[in-house]
């Protein structure tokens, strides 16, 4: 497992200002994680469409899927049932992203 720094400057931004999950605050991805805790890996993940991948969120001494906790956190905010993105473009900006909110990544 690799840590990844924590420590990323507005420089290191991905250019996605129009990107869906920069629609989203520290506040919505808790609460995206607090329903993983309570729903479980399995009904998040199916309710998502997302299996964990590669880029993980660490928290309390878990790891959540970044992409399952950004999906859930835009559906909830915005009343979806689907997002409609390119699965493969979006890993790094939203590792990136997240690291800018103040959440540790991890690759495992």
């Amino acid at each position: 497992m690799e840590k990844l720094s924590n420590k990323v400057s507005s420089i290191d931004k991905p250019s996605t200002a129009d990107s869906w999950f920069e629609k989203l605050n520290r506040e919505e991805l808790i609460a995206s994680l607090e329903k993983f805790d309570r729903i479980g890996k399995d009904q998040f993940n199916k309710e998502t469409g997302f299996p964990g991948k590669s880029y993980f969120i660490s928290r309390n001494g878990n790891l959540y899927d970044c992409k399952s906790i950004f999906v859930m956190a835009y559906l909830e905010k915005f009343q979806k049932k689907s997002v409609n993105f390119d699965r493969t473009r979006i890993e790094g900006g939203l590792r990136s992203y997240a690291e800018l909110l103040g959440f540790e990544i991890l690759i495992v």
